[in-house]
C-alpha cells in the first residue's frame, strides 16, 4: 500500500511531536509555577504543534505568539484565481486555538529571544518567559537579496504561493 503524502505528513507531525512529551509530562502545577510552552509562529507548523501539545499535556500552559491576527491558507489558492474560492473561505483566526484546545494567543511580534533567561520579548515591551520553546515562523520572501525584486511594483506581479494573501 502506498503511503499518501498526507498521511506522511501527519505521521512525520506526530512522531516529531512525541519526542516534545517526556519534556512536557512533568506533573501538575498551579498557576503561578505552571510549565509553559511557547509557540512562535502560527502557521500550520505552529498551530499543530500548539494544539497537540495542549492536547496531549493538559496540565502545560500553551501559549502561541503569531503577529498576523488571521491565517490565510495556502493550499488551494490556486481554486483563488480561478474564481471557485474566495480569499475569506481560506482564511481562518485563531478562535478555534482557544475555544476547543485552551492555547492562549498573543497577536504580537517576537524581537528577540533570550535562551538562558528562557524569555521572549515582543515588540510592545512584554517579556513573556517558557519551560520550552517551538520556533515556527513559517517562509517568507527577502526582496532585498535580489536587487531586480526591490519594486513594489515587480513584487505583486510576482505569482507565488509561498504567502498568501492579498
Amino acid at each position: 500500500m502506498a503511503l499518501k503524502r498526507r498521511d506522511f505528513i501527519k505521521t512525520t507531525a506526530i512522531a516529531g511531536s512525541l519526542t516534545l512529551l517526556p519534556h512536557l509530562a512533568l506533573g501538575a502545577r498551579t498557576t503561578k509555577s505552571q510549565k509553559r510552552v511557547v509557540v512562535i509562529g502560527g502557521g500550520f507548523a505552529g498551530t499543530t504543534a500548539a494544539k497537540y501539545i495542549s492536547m496531549w499535556s493538559p496540565d502545560v500552559e500553551v501559549v502561541m505568539i503569531e503577529r498576523n491576527a488571521q491565517f490565510v491558507s495556502c493550499p488551494q489558492s490556486n481554486l483563488v484565481l480561478s474564481g471557485h474560492r474566495t480569499l475569506q473561505d481560506l482564511t481562518y483566526d485563531y478562535n478555534g486555538l482557544a475555544d476547543n484546545y485552551g492555547v492562549k494567543t498573543v497577536q504580537a511580534e517576537v524581537v528577540s529571544i533570550d535562551t538562558d533567561k528562557q524569555k521572549v520579548a515582543l515588540h510592545d515591551g512584554a517579556i513573556v518567559d517558557y519551560h520550552r520553546l517551538v520556533i515556527a515562523p513559517g517562509v517568507d520572501f527577502i526582496y532585498d537579496d535580489l536587487p531586480e525584486l526591490a519594486s513594489f511594483d515587480v513584487q505583486q506581479k510576482i505569482p507565488h504561493a509561498w504567502k498568501a494573501g492579498p
